[in-house]
């Protein structure tokens, strides 16, 4: 009688084995690459296109386009800027490399219309003295010229100065004449004294003259060029704006459809790639599926990692720079990545592998024949 009792007492033990880290973490990276292949797609052939067409960006882009034209025609015109003959005039930042070497031909070159120079525009021309043009021409003001340049040059002093006059060393100027002459070529040290005054004495110096054109304007022809920039600006915080609010729905959407639709949709709560890898994940207790409050919960946490979809996805439609100037977005971001720090750490440390979420609810990845093989042994099965 004591050992049927005996008997009776006895508990069944089921033993559980979770995921092995390695099909864990695969686990992991594959429901991440899935989202984020999704979400790329759709940012593309969707939510973005329709966020385009909602705000009415074709009507602004062709206005963006005829400003950027205006600036450079206003630049162009003023003689502050020259154009390059195989690039268009909106293009300004390589316009403006060219008119550096412009305004380096002049003190280079001692000849006004030089033969066999890479291009015409090359020479000692009165109008490639670009900052006298702005300073002296436009504005007038020969001590504000006098004490820039004297600043700028101070460091390497490539250039002497005469009144307004500012004169190119002979040993310098021997050395980079090369530069504007075709099939001619440039010693190291001539491109090192290229670089220098370029980077330390005419950039500097053309930044001060677009600091100030920003400030008090360049009018030319009834053309405002404070105005025409203030609209460009205008159209690139909208583009900004744009991709960031686009980026963010599409990473929402993707996740509300991976993380919380597919699996409420299935008995068994499975993600896609639970799918893919026969996972299943359970209450480490009862080992039952997850409730639908769970899976909300999920959904919710998922949403705090997976926003590193929102900084890369709009890569086809800014420069990688670019990307960096939207703020929100890349806080988003880092945020994200230290929350995929977070999870990966978790699965290294825990001795069932779990991710932090699957702590905090007590839940496990179990394979399915793991989980089939529990059942059975629970009596579940017939």
């Amino acid at each position: 009688m004591e050992n049927e009792n005996s008997n009776n007492s006895e508990k069944k033990v089921v033993n559980i084995l979770p995921l092995k880290k390695g099909r864990r973490i695969l686990l992991f990276l594959a429901d991440f690459f899935i989202n984020f292949i999704v979400a790329f797609l759709l940012f593309i052939v969707a939510v973005f296109p329709i966020g385009k067409a909602i705000t009415g960006y074709s009507y602004k882009n062709a206005n963006y386009v005829k400003n950027l034209n205006t600036r450079g025609q206003i630049l162009q015109s003023s003689g502050l800027l020259f154009k390059a003959p195989e690039k268009d005039i909106n293009d300004v930042q390589y316009h403006i490399d060219f008119t550096s070497d412009c305004f380096l031909s002049y003190y280079a070159i001692d000849v006004v219309n030089p033969e066999n120079v890479k291009y015409t525009q090359f020479g000692h021309k009165l109008e490639n003295q670009v900052l006298n043009t702005y300073f002296i021409g436009i504005l007038g003001d020969s001590d504000t010229f006098c004490s820039l340049f004297d600043h700028y040059n101070a460091k390497h002093q490539y250039f002497d100065r005469i009144d307004d006059d500012i004169i190119l060393k002979e040993e310098i100027k021997e050395q980079i004449r090369p530069h504007f002459f075709k099939k001619e070529s440039v010693s190291s040290l001539g491109k090192k004294y290229i670089k220098n005054i370029k980077n330390e004495i005419y950039y500097p110096m053309y930044s001060e003259i677009m600091s100030s054109i920003s400030e008090n304007d360049l009018v030319y022809e009834g053309l405002s060029y404070k105005k025409v920039h203030s609209e460009i600006k205008n159209f690139e915080t909208y583009i900004y704006n744009l991709v960031q609010y686009t980026s963010i729905i599409t990473s929402v959407l993707t996740i509300a459809i991976f993380q919380l639709v597919i699996p409420l949709a299935n008995r068994s709560r499975k993600t896609i790639g639970m799918m893919i890898l026969k996972v299943e994940r359970v209450n480490i207790r009862s080992l039952g599926f997850l409730k639908k409050k769970e899976v909300v919960l999920s959904f919710v946490y998922q949403l705090f990692f997976t926003f590193i979809f929102a900084f890369f996805i709009p890569i086809t439609t800014l420069s990688f720079a670019e990307m960096f100037k939207i703020q929100l977005l890349f806080i988003m971001g880092i945020f994200s990545i230290l929350m995929l720090l977070v999870n990966l750490v978790f699965l290294l440390i825990d001795k069932f592998n779990r991710s932090l979420f699957d702590r905090l609810l007590s839940l496990v990845n179990l394979s399915t024949a793991e989980l089939d093989d529990v059942y059975r042994a629970k009596g579940y099965y017939l």
